[in-house]
C-alpha cells in the first residue's frame, strides 16, 4: 500500500523541518520530547521516525493542557493534516470558536500573542511544525488522541445541566441511535445527515436537539459530553482557560498552622499502626489481601475510620515503613503464607525527630504510594468488594498522577482557600488528557489525602510543603529541604511534662524518642498534635512493669522530667501498681514460677493450660514449665494473674518478644528524570550527522497511507483510491473516508454520492485529491 500526493508527503516534509532546523530549535524539541533521545538517535531521519512513534506521541500529548491540545484541535479541523494553514487562519479559527462558548461561565477570550505562543509550544512538541505561513501537524499526532476527543466548544451542544433532562425525553429508537454511535467510535455514517434531510426522522431530530453533530452531508458524530452523559458518568470538566492566574504567594500562617497539626496527627497514627503491626503482624489471605476482621481491629487500635485507616497504611507502605513479606520473628501461630509488618526501615524512622517522620511520610506517600484507596470496597466482576491490598487496589500509575493533580493546585491561586470544583476544573484545564481518563473518587481521595498529611490546607489551600513537593528541581536534595521546611513549621521538641490532677500529663511540645517512648510505654495517648495528651492507669503502669521497669524507675522519670511538683495521686498509682505486680516470678529453666505465697502458686499450677505447659511444683513455692518463659507469664496473665519476669538475680527484666519486622521493599523511582547531559549528547550527535544525513531518499510505507485516510476523514477532504476487488480486478475511486473501523472504510462516493465500503488490506494506493 503506498501514498501519494502531488506534492512530497508530510512524513517526508516533516522530516525535512528537523534537518533545516537550528540548534536552539532543535534543542527545545528533545527537551520537550526526551524519550526519543533513548538510545542516542544517529540522525535527523531516526529522530524523525521517533517522533512519529504512537507512544512518543501521546506522551506529548498527555503533557498539553486545554488550551494548546484546544489549538492543535482547530489546526485540524482547518485541514493542517493534510495542507499548511497559515497562523492568522488557526487564531480567527480559535476565536470564533471561543465565541461559541455560551455555557462557561469563565470563558476563554484569547489574543493573538497568546495563541502564537502557544503555537510556538507545539512547534517545540514537534506537534504542529513549519513556519507560521505554513503551519502543518505532524504525522500521526491526531490519530494518538483518544477516541471521540474534542475540546472546542460548540454553540449548539447542550450543557452538563440540561442533557440528563433532554436524555431522559428521547424515544426508544433516538436513543438507540446514540448508543451505537458511542459503542462504534462517535462517527456515523447516515443520509440524514443532509442539510436538506426529512426532519421528523431521527437524525435530523438528535441535531436539531444538538446530540449529534453534523461533520457532512453523509456523517455525524456524538459530542464527548453526550457520550460521558449517556454512560451515566460525569463528563470530565476541561475549561480552556484556569479558574486562578497562575503565581507564588505565601500561605496564611494558620494555614500553615492547621495544616501542620493534621501532619503531624498523620505521624501519630503512623506510630501506632508501628506499634500494633509490631506486636501482631496482619496475616494476609491467599491473594495478599488483608481479611475484612483485621482491619476492624486495626481501626479499633488506631481509633479511627477504615478510610483513615487506609490512608495511614497507603502512607507508610508509601514511606517503606510497613511491606507485604515473610516477618522476622514467625509468629508463633504462623500461618505459612505473608504478613503485613514494619520493616527494618520503622526502627530508623522511629528514631527520627517528629519533624523528619513527617517529611519522610509525606515524601514517600508522594512518590511512592501506589495504594488505590478509592478502589477498596468496589464490587469486582462477582459483584464482591474489593479487599485492602488486593490486586485490583494497587495502581503504579497512580503516583505520576497524584503529582499531576497536586502540582496543579499549586500552580493557582487560593487567596482565600478553595473548593475541589476548584481543583478539578483547573487540574482539566493543566492535564485535561489525564483529567478525562481520571475517576472522580481517585480526585477526591487524591486531595484528601493530601489533607491529611498536611501538604493540602484544610480548604485545599497550597501550602508551603506543596510548593516545595511541586516545583521541585529534581538534582536537589528533595528530602533535605523537605526536611529544613517541615522543622521550620513543627514546634521545637521538649522533654518538659505538665501532670495534671485527673491522672493525664500533658506534654506541651513534641517529646524526643526517647522520652516519647517512656511516656507511651506507661501510659495511653488520648490525643496528639502540637501538643500531646497521656493518661496513667493500672494497666498502662502495668505494661511499664512488665517490659522490666520499676516503680522508682517510672517515679523518678516523671520527676525528672515534671514541671513543678509530681501529684501524689500519680506516685499513689504507680507504687500501688507496683505492690500488687510481680507477686509471681518466673525465670528461664526451660522457665519456672516462684511465689512467697504457697497457695496462689498452686492456683496457678491448676489454671486450664497447666498440663500444656508442664507445670510441676517442685517445692511449696516453686513451680517449673516445659514451655518458654514469655509463654508461661502471657498464659499465667491471660488467666487473670500478674506475673513478672526476674534474671538470674532477681531483678525485673523485659522478655517481651522483639518487634515483628519484614524486609524493606527496594523501592525503583517512580518518575524518572531528564538529564541535561544527556540531552546535549543527543543534541550534538544530531548536528554532526545532520549534513551526512541531507539529501537521503524514504520510502512511503502503508501506515502514511492509512494515516492519510485518517487526516482526510478529520479534514472532510476527497481522496483517490485505488482497489484491487475479489476478483483481482484494479478499481479507482474518488472518495471521502467518514470511518474506519476494524479494517473496515467506509467512504462516501464523489460521483454516485453513495456509501461505499471496502477493506482496508485492498487498498493500493491513497492519494489526496488536489482539487477538493
Amino acid at each position: 500500500m503506498t501514498s501519494s500526493n502531488d506534492s512530497t508527503s508530510t512524513t517526508a516534509i516533516f522530516r525535512q523541518w528537523l534537518h533545516n532546523l537550528d540548534e536552539d530549535a532543535l534543542h527545545r524539541v528533545l527537551e520537550h520530547r526526551p524519550d526519543t533521545t533513548h538510545p542516542l538517535p544517529p540522525g535527523i531521519s531516526s529522530l524523525a521516525a521517533r517522533l512519529s512513534l504512537r507512544a512518543s506521541i501521546m506522551r506529548a500529548l498527555v503533557r498539553l493542557n486545554a488550551r494548546e491540545l484546544a489549538v492543535l484541535e482547530a489546526a485540524s479541523i482547518a485541514g493542517a493534516e493534510i495542507e499548511p494553514v497559515d497562523a492568522p487562519k488557526l487564531v480567527e479559527l480559535v476565536r470564533s470558536y471561543s465565541e461559541q462558548n455560551t455555557h462557561d461561565t469563565n470563558r476563554w477570550a484569547p489574543s493573538e500573542s497568546e495563541l502564537l505562543a502557544t503555537i510556538d509550544t507545539l512547534r517545540d512538541y514537534a506537534l504542529l511544525f513549519g513556519e507560521l505561513a505554513a503551519l502543518r501537524i505532524a504525522p500521526d499526532v491526531m490519530d494518538a488522541l483518544p477516541a471521540g476527543w474534542q475540546l472546542l466548544p460548540s454553540a449548539h451542544v447542550p450543557n452538563a445541566t440540561e442533557l440528563p433532562e433532554i436524555l431522559e425525553g428521547l424515544t426508544t429508537k433516538q436513543r438507540s441511535i446514540l448508543h451505537t454511535l458511542a459503542q462504534s467510535g462517535g462517527t456515523g455514517v447516515t443520509k440524514d445527515a443532509a442539510i436538506d434531510a426529512d426532519p421528523s426522522r431521527p437524525i435530523p431530530q438528535l441535531i436539531a436537539l444538538g446530540l449529534v453533530t453534523r461533520h457532512n452531508s453523509h456523517t455525524v458524530t456524538l459530542p464527548m459530553s453526550v457520550r460521558f452523559a449517556l454512560s451515566g458518568k460525569p463528563a470530565p470538566v476541561l475549561p480552556l482557560c484556569p479558574v486562578a492566574v497562575s503565581q507564588e504567594i505565601s500561605s496564611a500562617s494558620r494555614v500553615e498552622e492547621q495544616s501542620t497539626a493534621a501532619g503531624l496527627e498523620a505521624v501519630r497514627l503512623t506510630r501506632v499502626l508501628i506499634d500494633v503491626l509490631s506486636d501482631s503482624p496482619i496475616a494476609l489471605l491467599k491473594d495478599n489481601a488483608v481479611g475484612v476482621r483485621p482491619v476492624a481491629t486495626l481501626s479499633r487500635a488506631l481509633d479511627v475510620e477504615e478510610t483513615t485507616l487506609y490512608r495511614v497504611i497507603a502512607a507508610a507502605m508509601g514511606a517503606g515503613l510497613i511491606a507485604k513479606g515473610v516477618p522476622d520473628p514467625l509468629p508463633t501461630n504462623d500461618t505459612g503464607g505473608d504478613y503485613l509488618a514494619p520493616t527494618g526501615r520503622a526502627d530508623e524512622w522511629n528514631a527520627q525527630p517528629l519533624s523528619v517522620q513527617w517529611a519522610w511520610l509525606m515524601l514517600g506517600w508522594w512518590e511512592h504510594a501506589t495504594l488505590n484507596v478509592a478502589a477498596i470496597g468496589q464490587p469486582d466482576e462477582k459483584n464482591k468488594p474489593h479487599r485492602l491490598l488486593s490486586a485490583a487496589t494497587i495502581s503504579d500509575k497512580l503516583p505520576s498522577t497524584r503529582v499531576l493533580v497536586l502540582q496543579s493546585a499549586a500552580s493557582h491561586v487560593f487567596p482565600h482557600g478553595g473548593d475541589k470544583g476548584v481543583l478539578l476544573a483547573n487540574f482539566g484545564f493543566d492535564s485535561p488528557i489525564r483529567a478525562s481518563r481520571l475517576a472522580r473518587d481517585v480526585f477526591d481521595d487524591i486531595t484528601d489525602s493530601a489533607q491529611f498529611l498536611g501538604i493540602l490546607g484544610p480548604r485545599w489551600e497550597p501550602t508551603t510543603v506543596l510548593r516545595l513537593l511541586a516545583h521541585n528541581d529534581h538534582h536537589v536534595d528533595l528530602l533535605g529541604r523537605l526536611c529544613e521546611a517541615t522543622a521550620s513549621l513543627t514546634p521545637a521538641e521538649s522533654d518538659r511534662l505538665i501532670p495534671q490532677g485527673d491522672m493525664t500529663i500533658l506534654a506541651p511540645a513534641p517529646l524526643p524518642f526517647e522520652a516519647h517512648t517512656m511516656m507511651a510505654l506507661m501510659s495511653d495517648t488520648e490525643s496528639m498534635g502540637l501538643a500531646t495528651v497521656f493518661r496513667l492507669n493500672s494497666t498502662s503502669v502495668r505494661r511499664a512493669l512488665d517490659a522490666g521497669k520499676t516503680d522508682s524507675d517510672l517515679v523518678g522519670f516523671l520527676k525528672d522530667h515534671t514541671i513543678g511538683d509530681l501529684p501524689q495521686s500519680l506516685v499513689y498509682l504507680i507504687s500501688d501498681t507496683a505492690r500488687r505486680h510481680g507477686a509471681l516470678r518466673g525465670g528461664p529453666a526451660l522457665s519456672y514460677v516462684r511465689c512467697d505465697d504457697p497457695a496462689l502458686l498452686l492456683e496457678v499450677s491448676r489454671i486450664e493450660a497447666a498440663a500444656d505447659l508442664g507445670f510441676r511444683i517442685i517445692a511449696p513455692t516453686v513451680l517449673i514449665a516445659q514451655a518458654p518463659l514469655a509463654q508461661v507469664l502471657e498464659t499465667i496473665r491471660s488467666a487473670g494473674f500478674a506475673p513478672a519476669a526476674e534474671n538470674a538475680q532477681g531483678l525485673s527484666i523485659d522478655i517481651r518478644p522483639h518487634p515483628t519486622r519484614v524486609a524493606t521493599p527496594t523501592v525503583r523511582p517512580t518518575m524518572p528524570q531528564e538529564d541535561p547531559a544527556h540531552i546535549r549528547q543527543a543534541l550534538l550527535t544530531l548536528l554532526r550527522d545532520r549534513d551526512a544525513s541531507r539529501g537521503e531518499t524514504h520510502d512511503i510505507e502503508g501506515s502514511d497511507a492509512v494515516s492519510v485516510l485518517h487526516s482526510a476523514m478529520r479534514a472532510n477532504h476527497k481522496v483517490h483510491v485505488g482497489i484491487v476487488d475479489k476478483q483481482g480486478q484494479a478499481l479507482r475511486y474518488t472518495v471521502t473516508p467518514v470511518t474506519i473501523t476494524g479494517g473496515h472504510v467506509s467512504a462516501v462516493d464523489a460521483d454516485s454520492g453513495e456509501v461505499i465500503h471496502f477493506m482496508l488490506h485492498r487498498i493500493t494506493e491513497v492519494a489526496l485529491d488536489s482539487g477538493a
